[in-house]
């Protein structure tokens, strides 16, 4: 679980889309690998029906 300090409209898990909101992100990020953004087979992500501040991993 994540909690953010502001709304969460959306999430980008497919490689595509998180390579093309890169921009958004801060740039002093390290990444291990840029062919491998996203998420894996099995990954759940969610934004909290209560809370939209909350993001849930699984």
């Amino acid at each position: 679980m994540g909690y953010l300090d502001a709304l969460i409209l959306g999430i980008s898990g497919f490689e595509w889309t998180v390579a093309a909101t890169d921009f958004l992100a801060n740039t002093s990020a390290t990444h291990i690998s840029r062919e491998l953004p996203g998420l894996e087979e099995g990954d759940q992500v969610w934004i909290d029906g209560d809370d939209p501040n909350r993001l849930w991993v699984n």
